[in-house]
């Protein structure tokens, strides 16, 4: 139970406990401008990424976000990631995943790889304070709805049903944590993948290699870097002169030779269970092997041949 003792609502039947979710800090980057979305389309928020928030005035309807069909009612809240989760925050209407439903004052937490989501509450008034005046000037009503929450959250804490807790989703941990997390698995090119509902390993794997492959034939040096074991730079924190020497032998990998034709248009095939890869264009045979870091697969070696 002590994982659960963070935010108490207290009744004459039961005890129900609940996550505080505090606001995103100085570290958990910046807020988006207020979308307006409507319920003649369905939206996707694939541009939100690590340390982002993007406030929504109004929202309808089935959407997906992180991964997750979500479906919105008479919405307006945010949207936000940290490096490990997803979250929505409600300050009016529902937001729901599955048998998950999220109302005012409440917060669906979405994991990645399509994990189950969690349903808590959060801390609306430290969440409005972390607001800046350009967020606020531009959803000014759904700035005030979060103050509503907070006003209701207050009454229930001087009667005792609710407990501020310290845990806070955007940076789990501390603030220096959530950045050397995001180090490694923050980029958008890592954050597409761990968080698009995708679940299986061989799958992940084989976009992984995709995706380094067509970015080292394209010349596309951040996301090489991006995809590069991160081990011999730090591991789990590869911030400031590490993530530049990664991109520096990224940048050297790229010119040591022509990628685009020595691919062509193979595609790469499996070799075994052990995050063995290969593409045999004519004569020309190119192995890269994956090594797990966390929950997620780097790229450790690329090797070619004859």
């Amino acid at each position: 139970m002590k994982n659960s003792l963070l935010f108490r609502y207290l009744n004459t039947v039961a005890l129900l406990f609940a996550l505080s979710i505090l606001p995103v800090s100085a570290v958990a980057g910046q807020q988006k401008p207020v979308i307006n979305a409507s319920t003649d389309k369905t939206n996707t928020f694939g541009s939100i990424g690590a340390g982002d928030q993007t406030i929504i005035q109004t929202l309808d309807g089935l959407h997906t976000f992180a991964g997750h069909e979500v479906t919105f009612s008479g919405f307006s809240g945010a949207l936000g990631m940290a490096s490990d989760t997803a979250y929505i925050l409600v300050a009016n209407g529902v937001a729901s995943i599955d048998s998950q439903e999220a109302k005012a004052g409440e917060v669906l937490i979405l994991p990645p790889y399509g994990g189950r989501s969690a349903k808590q509450r959060f801390d609306a008034k430290r969440f409005t304070q972390a607001w800046s005046e350009q967020a606020k000037t531009a959803s000014p009503d759904v700035y005030e709805s979060f103050k509503r929450v907070a006003k209701k959250q207050r009454t229930a804490m001087f009667f005792g049903r609710y407990k501020t807790t310290s845990f806070n989703v955007a940076a789990p941990g501390s603030g220096s944590q959530e950045l050397a997390r995001r180090s490694v698995v923050g980029s958008d090119t890592i954050a597409e993948i761990r968080f698009s509902g995708m679940q299986d390993p061989s799958a992940i794997e084989r976009i992984v290699i995709e995706k380094f492959v067509s970015a080292l034939a394209a010349e596309d040096a951040h996301t090489v870097a991006n995809l590069m074991d991160p081990t011999p730079f730090g591991g789990a924190d590869i911030q400031g002169g590490a993530s530049g020497a990664r991109l520096l032998m990224a940048h050297q990998l790229i010119s040591s030779q022509n990628w685009a034709q020595q691919f062509g248009d193979v595609a790469p095939t499996r070799m075994d269970e052990n995050g063995n890869w290969q593409l045999i264009n004519g004569k020309i045979r190119t192995q890269l092997s994956l090594r797990p870091v966390g929950d997620f697969v780097f790229i450790q070696s690329i090797n070619t041949g004859v």
